[in-house]
């Protein structure tokens, strides 16, 4: 019976914990799309910069990533 409580407090706090995280993160990404659709002249360099660093298939790496700077400073931004 104690173990069987045990694995329910892990399984309901695991539980808590995934989607506090998951709230946080949609609500960021949420203030950021918003900004942005504020935002017609920075959404285009946002994409801009996109399209000019993944190309025509969009190949995301790790290497592109550490690249797109100006996002970095929207993300930045929208979260301060």
């Amino acid at each position: 019976m104690a173990c069987q409580r045990h694995l329910l407090v892990y399984l309901t706090t695991t539980l808590l914990l995934f989607v506090f995280w998951f709230s946080k993160t949609s609500t960021s990404l949420l203030f950021l799309l918003y900004d942005l659709a504020r935002n017609p002249g920075v959404q285009e360099k946002v994409y801009g910069e996109v399209t000019s660093l993944v190309g025509p298939y969009g190949d995301f790496t790790p290497n592109i990533f550490a690249k797109l700077d100006y996002l970095k400073a929207c993300v930045k931004e929208s979260m301060r």
